[in-house]
């Protein structure tokens, strides 16, 4: 009984405006220019550092921290030789004669001889003060005198001066010039004159006890 002239609605697709736009949520049709994002390592800047914990990328400079002392090695053929003539051993220095058996320069001044931690020799049972930057070390001269220097006692002496003898073998050789060396023979030490490899002639032993200089070591409780 409606009236004939209501128009007819209908919801069909086909029935809808021609301009009307379609619109789809299908994937495909995202627009093209949308960029794509990759977390991949290859897609990173190529000027981002690459950052590694691999062992082998650790800083090369890191100082070792090691307490061994200086110390100089003998040839073969030098085998138990503890100083040639005009050799120095500066306070913290050593000098390794043979496998277990080294010759030390102590910073409070003794010479000091050992088998491994077996005390063998020392040059005196009394060591020096440190203060004021003294510094020990021993030389032995062509002379045959085998010494342990201050170098800084100008400031604890009457008279000034560079360096002061704070021990000493205590015998100079008739021959200043000849060579002369310091070797181990058993557990005694000598001044030997003459070349290392083939000298024989004793010019002084340990037996001698030599020359302490009390202004300079002084000091029981070393």
């Amino acid at each position: 009984d409606m009236p004939s002239d209501m128009p007819s609605v209908s919801t069909s697709p086909s029935d809808m405006p021609s301009d009307m736009p379609s619109v789809s949520t299908k994937p495909f049709d995202m627009p093209s220019e949308v960029p794509s994002v990759s977390t991949s390592p290859s897609d990173m800047p190529s000027g981002m550092p690459s950052v590694s914990a691999s062992p082998s990328d650790k800083p090369s400079a890191v100082p070792s921290l090691s307490p061994t002392p200086v110390c100089k090695s003998r040839s073969e053929d030098l085998v138990n030789i503890l100083m040639l003539d005009d050799e120095t051993l500066n306070a913290g220095e050593c000098i390794q004669v043979s496998t277990d058996i080294t010759l030390s320069q102590e910073s409070n001044g003794r010479l000091v001889l050992k088998d491994k931690n077996t005390l063998i020799w020392n040059s005196t049972e009394l060591c020096g003060s440190q203060e004021n930057g003294a510094m020990y070390y021993t030389t032995l001269q062509k002379d045959g005198n085998w010494i342990t220097w201050e170098k800084g006692c100008r400031t604890r002496l009457p008279t000034a001066q560079e360096r002061c003898v704070a021990w000493k073998s205590g015998k100079n050789d008739e021959t200043p010039n000849d060579k002369h060396f310091v070797k181990l023979d058993g557990n005694t030490v000598q001044i030997i004159r003459g070349d290392p490899r083939n000298g024989t002639m004793v010019h002084w032993d340990s037996s001698d006890t030599g020359s302490v200089n009390p202004a300079i070591l002084n000091n029981a409780n070393c």
